[in-house]
């Protein structure tokens, strides 16, 4: 029998109790995982964890221990050992090897108690129980805590309930490790205000004491450039602490995906993709929002044929319009086949950011999107028939993380900066982007840029991939975190390529001294030596094997110092099955 929502009971066979087992892990694993990103102090995190494992997995009790100095100490609670308002004055300490929870931290090895009262490891408590289910936490192959819980009856847990309760202790241990950062940068960010502060105050007597400040100036400036290198190494450590794991989740759903056949199945798998493509569109937002700040992204001017890109970027959101029932409309007033040097990725992100914002508050009616001349440029055009913003915000909806009541209705649920991205490109591109809105009647935005047709040029078309090309072709993946190879090695062997692996750079090196490699995928952070030593290595013993790097962060200043360590091109995280075998492809016809 199996109870579902409103008190019905149905009997279920074998086969139909194992399918809504899997459904029910899935879910409790992909709420757990939101409900974790939804938490940015570490306290709040611990708090979370320990309230959703005991809600989700109707536990009588979980108890949150963090490990430090060989003591496991409880920093958050649910059930009867929940404290009020959260503040543990006496909190539970455990050294590490005693009881039951010591022992888990000290082994590594999960641990099930039907009846601790056969146990002569447990410690008795305030509220002692009769069963016990204790994992481990682990963070880069050592324990850094672990979750407890415990129950009055007699084997109240199942293996089924450790493999889950140890799925969710692997998912939030990125995130213990990210919330740990995320204090230490706002210290960062709060001696950058204070330094700020005293520099303000030192520019107001400036010419007074020009000379007796001079070095404290310096001094101040000198922590403002630390500080802003801080920012930058923690933007980029984030981008691959986020876009590792997000590479092995898209990359598995993606596989699944090619070799699944139920439609039930299939239709989890696809909704798991399109929540995993809108997380990479957020990573993707906020560090395109540091990258323009910085002044660090860059034009680059292809050949683009502006009725084609029109039907192509529209064709992206068919689905969403017909889903709500809007007609999506196009207008193109330039001639076929007309070709202009314009940046294709850039335009790319301000069309469909502002026409996926128009399908998103628009219930009824239509969203048109349309190009034309205007002098020596293009006017691009989104336009909508839907809720409108008021005129006393229209200013507002270009401001990063501003969220009105009239303004946020359209664009719920994402960071903010969605628009403030878009203007910033307009500006970067040396074009200009308006809008005009009614409300309850509609918006229009429109992108005015500068676009120098071609003439006589033939329309660039995109090259077949020639998939024979690699079959047999033997290639070196060098990656620390197995669920990512997992996933190259699948779309490798998808191409038939010959796979062998190592899971770090000195075992890559020994790997490429004695194997006949057609080329090497090398991750860039990893233990014991990093991608850019290993192929610095490689090229120093003679060896011209083709190398690609693998890595999250996209900047320059990455791919120039990749290319100094003798690497042939790279693959961005997360890596898709078209993009890696054009990679390889392309490296190996050098």
């Amino acid at each position: 029998m199996h109870r579902l929502p409103g008190a019905l009971v149905i009997k279920l066979s074998e086969e139909q109790h194992s399918k809504v087992r899997s459904e029910r892990d899935l879910s409790i694993l992909t709420e757990f995982s939101f409900s974790l990103l939804q938490q940015e102090s570490l306290e709040d995190l611990l708090w979370s964890m320990a309230t959703r494992i005991g809600q989700l997995l109707e536990f009588d009790d979980c108890v949150i221990y963090l490990l430090e100095n060989e003591t496991l100490t409880q920093v958050a609670a649910y059930g009867l050992k929940n404290p009020v308002g959260r503040e543990i004055f006496e909190p539970i300490c455990i050294p590490l090897g005693q009881g039951i929870t010591g022992r888990v931290a000290k082994t590594g090895r999960s641990e099930m108690v039907d009846d601790v009262r056969g146990d002569s490891h447990y410690i008795n408590d305030q509220f002692p129980g009769v069963s016990e289910l204790t994992v481990p936490i682990f963070f880069e192959g050592r324990v850094i805590g672990v979750i407890d819980s415990e129950s009055d009856r007699v084997g109240a847990y199942t293996k089924s309930d450790m493999e889950i309760l140890e799925w969710l202790a692997a998912a939030a241990a990125p995130r213990i490790r990210h919330a740990r950062e995320e204090k230490a940068r706002r210290a960062a960010q709060s001696e950058l205000a204070e330094a700020n502060k005293k520099l303000k105050s030192f520019s107001q007597t400036l010419n007074a004491q020009v000379q007796e400040r001079t070095s404290e100036l310096q001094e101040a400036k000198n922590k403002a450039v630390d500080a802003l290198a801080v920012k930058s190494q923690f933007v980029a450590q984030m981008n691959h602490e986020l876009r590792t794991p997000l590479n092995g989740l898209l990359g598995l759903v993606n596989s699944a995906i090619e070799v699944s056949s139920e439609e039930s199945v299939l239709s989890l798998l696809v909704k798991a993709k399109e929540s995993g493509l809108l997380l990479t569109d957020l990573i993707n937002s906020v560090l395109d929002f540091s990258k323009l700040e910085a002044g660090q992204m860059q034009v680059n001017n292809t050949p683009t044929d502006i009725s084609d890109f029109i039907q192509d970027t529209t064709r992206l959101f068919e689905h969403a319009a017909d889903a709500k029932g809007i007609d999506l409309m196009i207008d193109v007033d330039v001639e076929s086949g007309a070709t202009f040097m314009v940046d294709r990725n850039r335009l790319t992100q301000v069309v469909t950011n502002l026409v996926g914002n128009a399908i998103k508050f628009t219930d009824s009616g239509h969203v048109r999107i349309g190009v034309t001349r205007e002098n020596e440029s293009l006017l691009l055009y989104v336009e909508d028939t839907g809720i409108g913003i008021a005129q006393e915000n229209l200013a507002l909806v270009f401001e990063p993380f501003t969220q009105t009541e009239e303004v946020t209705t359209g664009f719920y649920g994402g960071t903010g900066l969605g628009l403030t991205i878009c203007k910033q490109i307009a500006d970067l591109l040396g074009g200009q982007l308006r809008v005009e809105s009614r409300q309850n009647e509609g918006t229009t935005f429109s992108f005015v840029f500068p676009a120098v047709q071609l003439t006589g040029e033939s329309k660039p078309g995109k090259p077949q991939i020639n998939y024979t090309a690699l079959r047999e072709k033997k290639i070196l993946v060098v990656e620390d975190n197995p669920i990512n190879l997992q996933v190259a090695e699948l779309f490798l062997q998808r191409a038939n390529m010959q796979v062998a692996s190592a899971s770090n750079g000195r075992q890559g090196l020994q790997a490429a001294e004695s194997g006949d490699f057609d080329a090497i995928l090398m991750d860039l952070q990893m233990p014991v030596m990093d991608g850019e030593e290993a192929a610095r290595l490689i090229r120093l013993s003679g060896n011209e094997v083709p190398i690609l790097a693998c890595t999250a962060n996209t900047d320059e200043r990455t791919k120039e110092s990749c290319l100094a360590a003798g690497m042939n091109g790279f693959v961005t995280k997360p890596v898709n099955f078209e993009s890696l075998i054009e990679a390889i492809l392309g490296v190996i016809a050098e």
